[in-house]
């Protein structure tokens, strides 16, 4: 039931986010982060993050928890002030081991259908 609600969710919210005409850039600042250590809570999660940007650069952290046990159900979501801090997070963090966790686990993270959470 746990992997088909992520299923779902992931179904609802992934979607490549508009491209900047000027730019080019993806105008991404809402990011999914998946494969999330169990036991970590939204102050781990920004732990993980301030090795790449400071908790002003962002707005918005939601890490839910399991109502049946005490755990959060293995994602998150976060909103940055800015696509640039987005991208950055996204780069610097992705296929990396969560550092504040015995698991060997790797960060996974996926820009939002819906930005700016």
């Amino acid at each position: 039931a746990h992997k088909d609600a992520i299923h779902a969710l992931e179904t609802l919210l992934m979607k490549e986010p508009e491209v900047d005409t000027q730019t080019g850039d993806r105008a991404v600042t809402t990011v999914m982060f998946r494969n999330l250590p169990r036991k970590h809570a939204a102050g781990d999660l920004l732990l993980e993050i301030e090795e790449f940007a400071s908790r002003n650069d962002l707005n918005f952290v939601s890490v839910p928890w399991d109502r049946k046990a005490p755990q959060n159900l293995g994602f998150a979501f976060v909103n940055f002030n800015t696509p640039e801090i987005a991208h950055r997070i996204l780069d610097g963090m992705a296929g990396r081991v969560w550092r504040l966790s015995e698991t060997v686990k790797t960060v996974k993270m996926v820009p939002t259908k819906i930005q700016g959470l």
